[in-house]
């Protein structure tokens, strides 16, 4: 390897770095020096509006000592120019960039009279010798030669977000200069959608992109557009690309493991099941088990797995379950729930308005949609501690088909099968039990106050009534005489 010089020089700041020690006896002739050593040949690399090491005003000279060049004969003698990029000759690349452009490669370059520059269309090859008569170098500071950087520019990708009629707006939702448009992408991790360079609509989700506005061609993966060299121009040129893209209404996560569905518990989410989902140690959200539940929850067939789900301190909302209310505009389809159990604490019901219990819902509003929903190995676990009061019971037969499990002021309930809104859940071996310990409850009482008058007896749970369950899954509760 012929010895060399690589030396940067700042322009702004009229000093000399070298990569290789390089004394400099006068900062404001950086030349003077290189040239009494000898370092009298130089490559110059003209950055052609971009930066080096992403800094302003810096320019990079390779000094080449004219006696260690190889002599070719003849008076002619040649060096290897080195690409600012090797970092294998050069200990660090000098690495050239330009914003919204990536580099084509190194020309040579004409140098005019009047010292300005014209770009000719030859590519340097890096590698390749270039030979010089030794009589013409007349100095460091006059480059033999001289390399251009050409710049292909970034793609212009104008984004058209369909409206809500099924129209394309006129002028583009969003217009991003990149290399290359990527494909949003699934977090299998986190469930979210990653957009990359694709617009982000409020209350929507991506769901498809298009090359034409008649949406005849999908895209499905990253894209970039073509890019050529103009001779009329005497430079590269990128050609446009238009994106029509297509957004699913409400906020949608593609769900691949419980802790995904729990970091992203919302009520009016939609859930994409991509996994059967285990449950067991995790902490079933207070989002789902006590407020209206209005998304949506596709379960392609998977199921959710040893849930352990329980009445949280705020014990003033009116519907309790796995889901407190399934709502009007919910949508639950093609899910298993095995292995489930729903804790029951009680309820301040100061407010007089009944309040309904259940293992998979307190209450299913009517227009909500279930569809293949199966309920399995659930248990619905009742704890007296906040003091339930009832009405007087009588025996109670308890089929699948039947929504309440205690009948009186407050509605329990294990499943609900083909009610009034066309909903349906199947269900097998569910249980009821009591937990520890059984405080008293009220019996005839008024729901909407405790008794104050001695008409009202207190009594444990255990003390007023048993349940059974049959090998078909009906329940039944027996009034204790």
């Amino acid at each position: 390897m012929n010895k060399k010089v690589l030396v940067t020089i700042v322009i702004a700041l009229c000093m000399i770095v070298a990569l290789t020690v390089v004394s400099c006896n006068q900062w404001d002739t950086p030349y003077k020096q290189l040239n009494k050593d000898g370092n009298t040949v130089s490559v110059k690399y003209n950055i052609n509006g971009g930066v080096f090491l992403e800094t302003p005003n810096v320019t990079l000279v390779d000094v080449f000592n004219l006696s260690k060049a190889t002599s070719l004969g003849d008076g002619k003698k040649s060096i290897v120019p080195v690409d600012p990029a090797d970092e294998v000759i050069r200990g660090s690349a000098q690495t050239a960039s330009r914003n919204n452009h990536k580099l084509a490669g190194w020309y040579v370059t004409k140098v005019n009279a009047d010292g300005s520059y014209t770009i000719t269309n030859q590519k340097w090859n890096f590698g390749d010798a270039f030979p010089f008569e030794a009589s013409k170098v007349k100095g460091a500071e006059t480059p033999v030669l001289v390399l251009s950087a050409r710049w292909i520019p970034f793609t212009k990708f104008n984004i058209y977000a369909q409206n809500d009629d099924g129209s394309f707006p006129q002028e583009p939702t969003a217009v991003v200069d990149a290399e290359s448009l990527n494909y949003p992408t699934w977090n299998q991790e986190t469930g979210k959608l990653r957009y990359n360079q694709y617009p982000v609509i409020e209350n929507k989700t991506f769901d498809k992109a298009f090359s034409s506005a008649d949406m005849s061609e999908e895209i499905t993966e990253n894209i970039q557009g073509e890019s050529y060299f103009d001779e009329v121009l005497n430079d590269f040129v990128t050609e446009s690309v238009n994106v029509y893209t297509t957004y699913k209404k409400g906020t949608w996560y593609k769900i691949y493991n419980a802790s995904s569905l729990l970091n992203n518990a919302d009520s009016t989410a939609i859930y994409d099941i991509q996994a059967d989902l285990d449950f067991a140690n995790a902490v079933w959200p207070a989002v789902f088990s006590s407020n209206t539940f209005n998304g949506k929850i596709y379960g392609n067939n998977h199921k959710f797995s040893n849930i352990a789900a329980t009445q949280y301190a705020d014990n003033t909302k009116l519907s309790y379950g796995l889901f407190g209310t399934v709502g009007a505009s919910a949508v639950i389809k093609d899910v298993t729930f095995n292995n489930v159990s729903f804790t029951i604490g009680g309820v301040d019901n100061s407010n007089g308005s009944p309040s309904y219990y259940g293992l998979f819902a307190g209450k299913i509003d009517s227009g909500a949609q279930l569809d293949k929903v199966t309920l399995s190995k659930g248990q619905l676990l009742l704890n007296s501690g906040k003091g339930f009061m009832f009405d007087k019971l009588d025996a109670i037969s308890v089929s699948q088909k039947y929504q309440n499990l205690i009948a009186g002021r407050y509605y329990i309930n294990l499943s609900v099968y083909e009610n009034n809104s066309g909903c349906s859940i199947t269900t097998s071996e569910l249980s009821v039990a009591f937990t520890e310990p059984n405080e008293k409850v009220f019996v005839n009482g008024i729901y909407d106050k405790y008794p104050s008058d001695t008409s009202a007896v207190q009594k444990s749970v255990s003390e007023l009534f048993t349940l059974s369950t049959d090998s078909n899954g009906n329940v039944t509760i027996t009034l204790v005489a």
